[in-house]
């Protein structure tokens, strides 16, 4: 039964490892969660456009044949840079602040990194993983100094015995909920925010 199993993995991995994969990733905003960045009062902020200086500008991965050889890629539907800057503006508003493109406010910028989707075959199941860097910069948009800078991390992995597109971007939006748990909860950024004296 095992080797059964195995052969029709094996043939379902490598017949439709060669056609490109493009997933719908996109931040659930029913899951945002409330962390520690709502416990400061409510500031207004203006998100600029994020930056992609990822060294794959087009793919963010590639599918493996059944032996484990490189074949067709993985693609999102949108850029990374749309996809990473929404998931941000819809965490800074669960936690009680307000996005605005008034140019007085505190700015935050960011570069994404890495947004990375990989898989790799077991004996009788599939790991998918997905890893997302952001560089996440906040300057004050009178001063245009800057007040804080940190590269924030996202990961997630699952182990499957099958799986296909939806699956791909489930993964890579949990990576997704992970990165905004990391900015929710990172103390330093807090208090950076806390000391914006803004206008």
């Amino acid at each position: 039964m095992k080797l059964i199993y195995l052969g029709s993995l094996l043939l379902f991995v490598s017949g439709c490892a060669f056609s490109q994969a493009e997933l719908e990733v996109k931040y659930d905003q029913a899951r945002a969660k409330l962390g520690p960045l709502s416990s400061i009062k409510s500031l207004e902020i203006q998100v600029a456009q994020f930056e992609d200086k990822r060294p794959h500008d087009h793919t963010i991965g590639y599918k493996r044949t059944g032996f484990g050889t490189k074949a067709g890629n993985v693609v999102t539907t949108r850029p990374v840079t749309e996809i990473v800057r929404e998931a941000i503006v819809i965490t800074l508003q669960k936690n009680g602040h307000v996005i605005t493109n008034k140019k007085e406010n505190i700015k935050i910028s960011g570069v994404v990194e890495t947004f990375w989707f990989e898989y790799q075959m077991n004996v009788f199941t599939m790991e998918f993983i997905g890893t997302i860097a952001v560089n996440l910069t906040l300057e004050d948009s009178q001063t245009n100094n800057s007040l804080f800078s940190k590269r924030y991390f996202g990961h997630h992995n699952a182990e499957l015995y099958s799986g296909y597109h939806k699956e791909m971007a489930q993964v890579m939006n949990s990576a997704l909920e992970d990165l905004t748990t990391q900015i929710t909860t990172d103390t330093q950024l807090i208090e950076a925010l806390q000391s914006y004296s803004g206008p």
